[in-house]
């Protein structure tokens, strides 16, 4: 896929439902075409999907996982547009902090990145925790659902039990005396939004906090300063958060017995991150390495941190059905169109070499282990 440096109009929704249910290759290739190809495969095989998104510095490998993004939650039609906008705008955070200006790349990312997509049994992809309707009087979660609160309960420290509560329930306090009420249907989606934005407003309110910290010294900080004679100045921020016309819901009792819940969490970070102010009121990757390294005997290095990540990822990849997107510059002046003919062969070129000379050391690989196994058995 050649990086155009221009917008074209290759990615609208038109183009979404031309390659929706087409064969490979029965079309132009297209990013469209290899999103299309895993989806099916999950949908008729039943097996996990990857997709290898590759290419050097400012080829396109960023906005390419983009528009695989943004053709899966096309295709799938139950996914709504809030759910769409997180998914396709889940990058904006990583990039904020994680990208940098180079000489081959106004806009490099300088970090590997691994997006999970999970699609539930219709093959939608899975959003927002849904309730059952109880006589208009109350709600319930579903099985499926209530899975999902487990896995979540683990994530943030909490009994599922405890979490359920405020999902379901709303507390009132009358002279003292807390009464739980559940929650309608209506009432309990409002409510999932709520905790959602706050947990994601006290994340941010620590994230400022942090940096703040670093950027302006403190008290011992400015006194070494002043030793050493090193001058300084405070870094100003301005507050741009608007609050005029914030619905009140959002500043319910719900998050408030959440974060009371959290305060008492397994994880430390939740239990701090319970004690920072909300804005709004006022890996996937499991290390699946067997490395000791990280004992108190041995530190972790950086370096042992990296190989394990990336040993996980290969075994991730090693268990999915794996399909590739390489990504190409057309010329090194980020110039649209000027195709350098020479420059994208050489790449393309060396793509093809690496990828024959990679599986053909995992087949001389695959037979030396069938060979060793079988004359261990004979």
């Amino acid at each position: 896929m050649f990086n155009p440096y221009k917008c074209i109009n290759i990615f609208s929704k038109d183009h979404v439902y031309k390659y929706h249910m087409a064969k490979m290759g029965s079309l132009d290739p297209h990013v469209f075409a290899v999103a299309e190809a895993a989806y099916r495969s999950i949908v008729e095989d039943k097996i996990n999907q990857s997709c290898l998104i590759s290419g050097e510095s400012g080829a396109g490998k960023t906005e390419s996982t983009k528009f695989v993004l943004q053709y899966l939650c096309a295709i799938t039609s139950n996914v709504s547009s809030w759910i769409q906008q997180q998914i396709l705008e889940a990058n904006t955070i990583l990039e904020a902090f994680g990208n940098a200006k180079t000489i081959r790349n106004d806009n490099s990312s300088r970090f590997g990145k691994f997006m999970q997509v999970c699609f539930d049994n219709n093959h939608s992809i899975k959003g927002n925790i849904e309730f059952m309707d109880i006589d208009g009087e109350g709600c319930d979660l579903s099985k499926t659902d209530r899975e999902i609160v487990d896995t979540l309960s683990i994530l943030l420290g909490l009994k599922a039990d405890e979490l359920i509560k405020v999902l379901l329930h709303r507390q009132i306090n009358v002279r003292g005396n807390i009464t739980e009420i559940p929650l309608k249907i209506h009432e309990a989606r409002e409510n999932r939004h709520a905790m959602a934005k706050a947990l994601y407003s006290k994340t941010f309110t620590w994230l400022v906090s942090k940096i703040n910290s670093c950027t302006n010294p403190g008290q011992y900080e400015q006194t070494i300063y002043k030793q050493e004679e090193i001058s300084y100045t405070h870094v100003e921020f301005t507050d741009n958060s608007l609050f005029d016309g914030f619905v009140d819901k959002n500043r319910d009792v719900h998050q408030d017995v959440l974060f009371d819940f959290m305060s008492r969490s397994k994880h430390s970070f939740l239990c701090e991150l319970s004690k920072h102010p909300d804005l709004t009121c006022s890996i996937w990757i499991q290390n699946s390495s067997t490395s000791q390294r990280g004992t108190a005997k041995t530190k972790s290095t950086v370096s042992d941190n990296f190989r394990q990540q990336l040993q996980a990822l290969i075994d991730v990849l090693h268990n999915t059905k794996l399909w590739y997107v390489r990504c190409i510059k057309p010329n090194a002046l980020k110039q649209a169109n000027d195709y350098n003919d020479s420059l994208g062969m050489e790449t393309k070129n060396k793509f093809l070499k690496k990828t024959t000379k990679r599986n053909n050391y995992t087949k001389s690989l695959t037979r030396r282990f069938c060979k060793r196994s079988s004359d261990s058995l004979t």
